[in-house]
């Protein structure tokens, strides 16, 4: 799989897990953004149970299992100060983990660096922050790798999405 579409899963799971989410404005942010980082067009279409993400030639279906959602996060994985756990997703692979939390994506992000970085954990490449959307990688050795992903809705407190990739030890 084409390790570019993993931030667009994420987004994908993001949204497919809160019904409230689940609109075209959503679908419209993702593209925008996953085409923002990766320079190449992008589309999202959302269904109740997943969805499937396109970029350029390549695709990704997700579909989701309610019953393997969990909401206690992996003990190895730092959360961010105030952010509110509302589920954690396993998977052979990666756990995704989503929250909710009150203060703006761009200070989320900052306060997240400082507590990845309290971890033992360093940033990988320069976040992308956009308009009420963010996308940031953290990597430490022996650990797995980190990438958070917040947006805010028209309608509630921002979202975050927390990919841990338990194949990206260093």
């Amino acid at each position: 799989m084409n390790r570019s579409l993993i931030p667009a899963a994420a987004l994908l799971l993001l949204a497919a897990c809160d019904p409230d989410a689940v609109e075209k404005s959503v679908e419209k942010r993702a593209a925008d953004a996953i085409t923002k980082a990766t320079g190449k067009e992008a589309a999202v279409d959302l269904t109740g149970d997943g969805g499937t993400v396109t970029v350029g030639d390549d695709r990704i279906d997700v579909t989701l299992n309610p019953s393997d959602v969990r909401r206690d996060p992996p003990a190895d994985v730092p959360i961010p100060d105030g952010a509110r756990v509302t589920s954690v997703i396993p998977g052979v692979v990666e756990d995704v983990i989503r929250m909710k939390t009150g203060g703006p994506p761009e200070v989320m992000v900052e306060a997240y660096d400082r507590k990845a970085r309290l971890a033992g954990y360093l940033p990988v490449g320069t976040p992308l922050v956009t308009e009420g959307m963010v996308a940031a990688r953290w990597r430490a050795d022996g650990k797995p790798g980190l990438a958070l992903f917040g947006f805010r809705t028209e309608r509630g407190p921002v979202t975050l999405t927390l990919v841990v990739d338990r194949n990206r030890k260093r």
